[in-house]
This record gives structure tokens, sequence and C-alpha cells, in this order.
């Protein structure tokens, strides 16, 4: 699957439970608790609660946008191969001044 349809499907993952936890509180604060039971169930149906949540989505969904787009997620960007670097020369030879520092570390310490 392409990447940025993976990401994007991530993203929306990550929406829904705050997306319903956000409907549940308008809900709430919208009946009060006396009203009848067919009243808060239709509650739900609310257009204004919709309009709400879709504002609150677009928020989230431009942060989300910006995101993926500093992680690279656009079009123009080239994809990266997970590389397992290989030892080198050099890191060898700070493995061997590192343990020959230690004794003199701990001293200090």
């Amino acid at each position: 699957m392409p990447r940025r349809f993976v990401f994007g499907a991530f993203a929306a993952i990550q929406f829904l439970p705050p997306l319903a936890d956000e409907a549940r509180m308008i809900a709430r604060a919208a009946m009060p608790g006396g009203a009848p039971r067919w009243r808060q169930a239709l509650a739900g149906f609310n257009p204004a609660l919709g309009i709400i949540l879709l504002s609150g989505a677009i928020r989230r969904a431009g942060t989300a946008a910006l995101a993926m787009e500093m992680r690279g997620l656009t079009a123009a960007a080239a994809t990266s191969d997970w590389r397992v670097p290989r030892p080198e020369g050099r890191d060898l030879a700070f493995a061997v001044v590192a343990i020959a520092l230690l004794p003199a570390i701990r001293l200090l310490a």
C-alpha cells in the first residue's frame, strides 16, 4: 500500500477516540440530565453537534497534515530505506580510546 495512504489511515484512527469524547461531552452539555430518555437518544442526531465536531476535526487535520509534511510524506519526497550501519575503523578507534579512558573517568568521579 502507498505510504501516504497508510499514514493517513493511522492519523484518522488516532482522531476517532478524541472525536467520540468530544461528541459525548458536547451532547452532555447540551442535554440536561432530567430530559426524557427518547430526547437523550435523539441528542446524537443534532446537526449543530455535527458542525461543531467538523470544525474540531478540520483543526486537527491541519495539524496532522503539517506533521506528515514535516516527516517527509509529500509527493516529491524520496523514500528512504532502512540501512544497518556497518562498523568502520573509526568506530573501533573510538571504542579503544573510550575503554582506555574509562579508569581515568572513574578516578575523577
